[in-house]
């Protein structure tokens, strides 16, 4: 805001001075599955870089620091082990794998918190050259499941039950809307 005062015995008159261009760039967080699959989203279009487009990602990598934060408070885990990848870079989303040596420690007395970190925020400015300003991403950590295992297994199930059992309502739904029309 703008104050300007107009001479001696005059009224200050406001003026609201408003940011004319593009939103700055955010990058955030858009969900952490209990596979480790991490799924980060980019408010504007990212400019992705020839060398970056499909899986050459290996430079991309060392824009990104990750740490995770075990909130053991006895402290008596061993330090959490783990590797990840960039599974894929478009203009709007970026996924990332957390590959973890013992998922049974993760988030297994209260939820682990990972920290997301951009080590070099211009591999991440949109299409108008604006860079993230908010460099750090913390979030907490659900419950891992080892991937292959019968909890993933069952996992896939529920949520494949859970699809079907919403479409069975929503065309219970609409039969019963129907028989009753036509009662009419």
């Amino acid at each position: 805001m703008l104050l300007q005062n107009q001479g001696k015995g005059s009224q200050q008159v406001k003026k609201e001075v408003k940011n004319v261009g593009p939103p700055p760039q955010t990058v955030k967080v858009k969900s952490i599955s209990s596979l480790g699959l991490i799924s980060i989203e980019f408010g504007n279009a990212v400019k992705v870089p020839a060398e970056l487009a499909g899986r050459k990602l290996k430079s991309l990598k060392e824009a990104i620091r990750i740490i995770i934060q075990s909130n053991d408070v006895e402290k008596s885990s061993p330090p959490i082990d783990f590797s990840w990848n960039i599974t894929d870079f478009t203009e709007h989303e970026m996924d990332i794998q957390l590959n973890f040596t013992d998922t049974t420690l993760i988030s297994a007395f209260s939820p682990d918190v990972i920290i997301l970190q951009l080590v070099d925020p211009s591999y991440f400015a949109d299409e108008a050259g604006s860079v993230p300003t908010s460099i750090f991403m913390a979030q907490e950590l659900p419950r891992q499941i080892k991937p292959g295992s019968v909890e993933e297994q069952v996992l896939e199930t529920v949520t494949t039950a859970g699809a079907a059992s919403q479409g069975f309502v929503i065309g219970n739904f609409i039969l019963s809307f129907l028989m009753s029309a036509s009662l009419n």
